[in-house]
Order: C-alpha cells, then structure tokens, then sequence
C-alpha cells in the first residue's frame, strides 16, 4: 500500500522504533557485550539494560493494542477511522 508516496514499510524492531534508526541495533549489541572494571558496574548496567528491553515490550503492546482497536472501529466513524487506519500502516 502506498499512501502520499510512501511504501507500506516493514515491522521494526525495539531498537528501531524507539530512535528510527536501524544502526541503533549494533549499538545495543556493542552495550550488551560490554564488561565494566567494577561488578557493581555490571550490574547496573545490566539492570538499565532489562528495563530497556521491558520498556520496548510495553511499547509493542500499546502498538498491538492500537492496532487491534483500529482494525475494529466501526465504519461509522467514516474518515478518522480510515486516516488512523493509514496512519497505523505507515508505522509499521
């Protein structure tokens, strides 16, 4: 589907649609794989890191939910179900 010129776009991942930037993967690989001089340092990390990852499973929650509740609106809403049902097409 194109809409304003646009291709329908493939579904991104966490890193991705959090910043829109595909090379945002390799920097969570690189933070991942890091080894800090102080346990305590490691540990932090990590538990920055897990919060991270749980914030982004919210996030594909919410945007399933919106999905869901777009593709049920009723035509009856007529245009704005039809603009957010673009709109939800374009983000994915």
């Amino acid at each position: 589907m194109t809409w304003f010129g646009h291709e329908k776009r493939r579904k991104k991942t966490n890193c991705e649609r959090s910043t829109g930037y595909s090379s945002n993967l390799l920097r969570w690989q690189w933070v991942r794989a890091l080894k800090l001089a102080h346990p305590e340092q490691n540990a932090t990390l990590l538990e920055l890191i897990l919060e991270v990852d749980h914030q982004g499973q919210r996030i594909a929650r919410f945007d399933a939910a919106i999905d869901q509740a777009v593709d049920a609106a009723p035509e009856r809403y007529g245009r704005s179900s039809t603009d957010c049902k673009r709109c939800v097409g374009l983000r994915k």
